[in-house]
Formats: C-alpha cells, structure tokens, sequence
C-alpha cells in the first residue's frame, strides 16, 4: 500500500512470527495505521526503519481495507 509493504497475517499467524522473534533474540515488528503510512512518504528514515522489519502489520481497517 502506497510503497508501503504490510504482511497478510491474521492474528494467529501473527503473533506465532512474533514469538520466533523472541524468541531468536533478534528482528522487530511494526505496525502501520493510515498516519505512519503518510509519515513515511515523508521521512525516509522511517520508510527504512519500517521496510526493514521482519513483521509489518496493518493498524487500523484503514490499512486493512
């Protein structure tokens, strides 16, 4: 969604990555709503603290949608 990369997991999926990140005692996850999808065309620190995360979940059915 507009250069921004989002995982298509549900909750279940999700939160099982999340814990093989904890624990491998490494990567990150982020989320995303409609206002950080704005910032990061913006901010290009951002745009590649987000692009390199390991898991990027949708915040908000404006994502989701």
């Amino acid at each position: 969604m507009l250069d921004c990369p989002v995982d298509l997991l549900d909750m279940e999926s999700t939160v099982d990555r999340c814990l093989a990140l904890v624990e491998d005692g490494s990567g990150r996850q982020v989320s995303v709503n409609a206002a950080k999808v704005i910032l990061l065309a913006e901010d290009p620190r951002l745009a590649r603290f987000v692009a390199g995360s390991d898991v990027i979940s949708a915040d908000g059915q404006s994502i989701v949608w």
